[in-house]
């Protein structure tokens, strides 16, 4: 089976620091990440540590706390996965989704400078209608901050 990273939907060699990720199907960005920890097994960088949260759960401070943090082995990858909640009716926003001011500061402060070898994958595996204010948020960064990318499932002739 070919990697998703050689594909074109993401980049191996060429790493954002930051994702943003929704969609039908976000099960290609689930294979990015481990492409990417099979990728750096065996190299000089050391091991890829993968990080897991829950939006709701853990609150945007903790989870850019814990991606601002040196990891434990310096030459480490780090991948922090933010999984947002899916809705429970497709079209009314969760409550999860809504930023304070104070977490928007937060979020385009880490954005505009972040960790150096910290990858921050925020996945809503849903299709989003009605609109989102979290993606809302990341659309008004600068592009530079965050890679976003909707990921619909395949059909027909995609499938294959």
């Amino acid at each position: 089976m070919r990697a998703v990273s050689e594909g074109n939907i993401f980049n191996i060699d060429k790493l954002d620091r930051a994702y943003f990720i929704y969609g039908e199907d976000v099960y290609p960005a689930l294979q990015f990440i481990e492409d990417i920890k099979s990728a750096s097994s065996g190299r000089a960088q050391g091991e890829v540590v993968v990080e897991k949260y829950m939006l709701g759960t853990d609150k945007w401070a903790d989870i850019i706390d814990s991606a601002r943090t040196m990891p434990l082995l310096l030459s480490s990858i780090r991948l922090i996965v933010v999984d947002v909640p899916s809705r429970k009716r497709q079209n009314i926003p969760r409550e999860e989704e809504n930023l304070s001011s104070n977490e928007e500061e937060l979020l385009r402060a880490y954005l505009s400078s972040p960790s150096e070898k910290t990858v921050l994958f925020i996945l809503f595996n849903q299709r989003i209608k009605g609109g989102s204010s979290l993606l809302k948020f990341f659309k008004s960064l600068p592009k530079d901050y965050i890679r976003i990318k909707e990921l619909n499932s395949l059909k027909g002739k995609g499938i294959s």
